[in-house]
C-alpha cells in the first residue's frame, strides 16, 4: 500500500501497489480476459519504496465461452 499525500491541500489517497502480471494471471485464472490496459502516469518514486511503479487501470470481461 501507498499514502500519496496531495500538496497544497490536507488530503491523503491510499493505494494498492500490485505486481502487474501476477494480477494478469491471476484474473485469468479467473475466466476474465483482458480487454483494454490504461497507463494513468508514468512512473512513480515514493519515499522509501523498494522500486518505482506506473499507474494503470485494466478492463477485464468474463470469457462465458466461446462466441459462435
Amino acid at each position: 500500500m501507498v499514502i500519496q499525500r496531495i500538496s497544497g491541500i490536507d488530503a491523503e489517497c491510499v493505494c494498492w501497489v500490485l505486481n502487474s502480471s501476477e494480477l494478469l494471471n491471476y484474473t485469468k485464472s479467473l475466466g476474465m480476459k483482458l480487454v483494454r490496459e490504461f497507463l494513468i502516469d508514468w512512473m512513480i518514486f515514493p519515499h522509501k519504496a523498494p522500486e518505482p511503479f506506473e499507474v494503470a487501470g485494466f478492463l477485464f470481461r468474463h470469457e462465458t465461452g466461446k462466441k459462435k
